[in-house]
């Protein structure tokens, strides 16, 4: 509404430069027509003033058509920090795909797995880890503050190699002896307490621990994660064929053991 009431002024006074005829109050309160005398510079200067003041308004009438959000430094929104989970169980906590205890099964985790709360449902928790989405009961999990703190105990550091081929030396140092030599995307364990420096020390699976540039090397903090029931269901088949080939390999020993020609009788004097 103020900027009609200001464009109808520009546009008023836009008149009055061309020579119309402005309508004044008299004394009696009667509106009465006024000869209007504007000398050439009155003119000129009152131009001027319009032009700005109709310029004014279109920016500001362009700037509010685009809706454009002015955000100044200092000012901007905030990140919502994610909400984590740690798993509060001795044994293994169910997955379900919808908050109810008859629901599918759809992933399993055990003591110390953690991962992201999407929401809370009641008695349930819809939460996030690893490969899994799902709901599970609120008191089997810690949350909150008491969640940062469970983590800091249950977590670990995982680093990625980014470069190429990176040597592990023995120690913090170019100069010290390489170890062995990481190849770009493998993932190795990084030790909590030295990973902010120039140096990050890691550990391979093969027990092999040293030190690699920690510009080479992307480190984050983790806590382990929930698998689904794809997972749990290819681990047992591993597991199953595993224990059969072992038992296969006993049956073959036995069986060749058995069937062996009698040992030669040992000479006597």
């Amino acid at each position: 509404m103020k900027r009609d009431k200001r464009m109808v002024g520009i546009l008023a006074a836009t008149a009055v430069v061309a020579g119309t005829l402005a309508v004044g109050i008299g004394a009696t309160g009667k509106n009465q027509p006024q000869e209007t005398s504007i000398t050439v510079g009155q003119t000129a200067q009152m131009d001027e003033r319009v032009v700005e003041n109709l310029l004014d308004y279109l920016s500001e009438a362009s700037t509010e058509q685009n809706d454009v959000k002015v955000v100044t430094k200092g000012n901007e929104p905030e990140e919502k920090e994610e909400a984590i989970f740690v798993a509060n169980v001795t044994d293994t906590l169910n997955i379900r795909a919808e908050a109810d205890a008859e629901s599918e099964l759809v992933g399993k985790m055990g003591p110390e797995c953690g991962g992201k709360v999407l929401a809370v449902e009641g008695e349930w928790t819809k939460i996030s880890s690893g490969d899994v989405e799902g709901y599970v009961k609120s008191e089997f999990i810690v949350t909150g503050e008491e969640a940062k703190e469970k983590a800091k105990e249950v977590g670990f550091y995982q680093g990625t190699i980014t470069g190429d081929l990176l040597r592990i030396r023995e120690e913090a140092n170019v100069e010290s002896k390489v170890l062995d030599v990481v190849a770009k995307d493998q993932v190795v364990r990084v030790m909590k307490e030295e990973h902010e420096s120039e140096w990050v020390h890691i550990s391979l699976d093969d027990g092999t621990e040293g030190y690699v540039a920690a510009e080479f090397i992307t480190v984050e903090f983790q806590l382990k994660k929930a698998i689904s029931r794809e997972e749990e269901l290819a681990q047992i088949a591993a597991e199953q064929a595993r224990l059969e080939a072992q038992k296969q390999a006993k049956e073959q020993a036995a069986a060749a053991k058995k069937g062996a020609a009698p040992a030669a009788p040992t000479p006597t004097n």
